[in-house]
């Protein structure tokens, strides 16, 4: 509790800094160490509250907007503090978008200010006004040319700037190549990133780029049973069976109801030779997720080696009732109805997997 007590003022100061300064902005930051045994973490809270206490003792004179304006900004964070479990909060502690809401704050004190100080609006007048009470003096800015060339100057530049800021910032979500390139541009030790780019890479077929990624996000992460698994894919992809199997291992340890590292364990098992213990690792798949329609086409697949057809047609069934479009599902069920002699349905199921997959 006093960890994420001090953390909450030093998140507060964080986004309000964002806020003024969007400069430098990363998807992901680095994840802060916060010793809650030292007095001086507790500092920046401290200082939020004693910010807040002035704003309220002036709230009469000029403490009044700024009481509200930062009071709804404190407030609208209080959720994304870390006084809740996010899970997003294991690679860092805030995030630029946690404060899309709050914002509004500093923004509406930011164009308020503006306005006072150039005086675009002049206070409105009472419809019944004392004769003895003159109307106020407007404000020299607010006379003349000279005053409109200025404020139209002020706010073009406050525009044009933020707007230059705005489309440098969009381009790192061009896409999800550019958006976690840029994180670790900025941020290079974010497992996060290295593991969601080296998936990417490993889905355009990179898997050399993409180990090199893995093993980063290991580094960094060693007990992320995710990155065991995806790096123990690409490994299997290169035909490193026996490393991808331990690493398979290593995340079902980390995490037991990982379907991700059972599925892929069963894979690497079968292409060792090991039908049996494939069979009970895309079982375990299947069992911890039922919907999953591809763990059912492996155990299939699994069963029909074995010589289990029975079995493995009401597995393979099972997945084209899940997701008809399975042309391995297809393609196993035809060879396991080839095998009990139902040659017309199993090429009714070679004729679908052929139409799905022309290649």
């Amino acid at each position: 509790f006093w960890s994420r007590l001090a953390g909450a003022g030093w998140a507060v100061w964080f986004y309000l800094y964002k806020a003024v300064l969007p400069l430098n902005l990363s998807f992901v930051y680095p994840r802060w160490r916060i010793d809650a045994s030292q007095a001086l973490a507790y500092v920046p809270g401290l200082l939020v509250v004693a910010g807040l206490l002035v704003c309220w003792w002036f709230r009469r004179r000029w403490g009044k907007a700024l009481l509200f304006g930062l009071g709804y900004f404190v407030l609208m964070l209080l959720p994304i503090l870390g006084f809740l479990n996010i899970y997003f909060m294991r690679y860092s502690l805030v995030a630029d978008h946690w404060q899309y809401f709050a914002i509004i704050g500093p923004i509406a004190l930011a164009a308020a200010g503006m306005t006072v100080t150039l005086g675009t609006v002049q206070s409105p007048k009472s419809k019944v006004q004392s004769q003895e009470s003159p109307s106020p003096r407007p404000s020299p800015l607010r006379k003349g040319r000279g005053g409109s060339l200025l404020r139209a100057t002020c706010y073009g530049a406050v525009v044009l700037g933020l707007g230059v800021l705005t489309w440098r910032q969009a381009r790192t979500y061009t896409n999800l190549e550019t958006l976690w390139v840029a994180t670790l541009d900025r941020n290079p030790a974010a497992g996060l990133a290295h593991n969601n780019l080296g998936t990417l890479l490993l889905q355009r077929g990179q898997v050399g780029d993409a180990i090199t990624h893995f093993q980063q996000a290991l580094v960094l992460q060693p007990h992320a049973a995710d990155v065991h698994s995806n790096l123990g894919s690409a490994l299997l992809q290169q035909g490193r069976v026996a490393e991808a199997i331990t690493h398979f291992r290593q995340a079902i340890q980390i995490q037991p109801d990982s379907m991700l590292a059972y599925n892929n364990l069963g894979n690497a098992l079968l292409q060792q030779g090991h039908v049996d213990e494939a069979i009970a690792a895309f079982q375990k798949a299947a069992d911890l997720r039922p919907s999953l329609a591809t763990a059912r086409q492996n155990l299939g697949g699994a069963l029909l080696r074995a010589e289990r057809v029975d079995e493995a047609m009401a597995q393979l069934r099972r997945a084209l009732e899940l997701q008809p479009g399975l042309a391995g599902a297809h393609e196993s069920l035809g060879n396991a109805l080839l095998s009990k002699g139902e040659v017309n349905e199993a090429m009714a199921h070679f004729q679908q997997a052929v139409a799905l997959q022309p290649g």
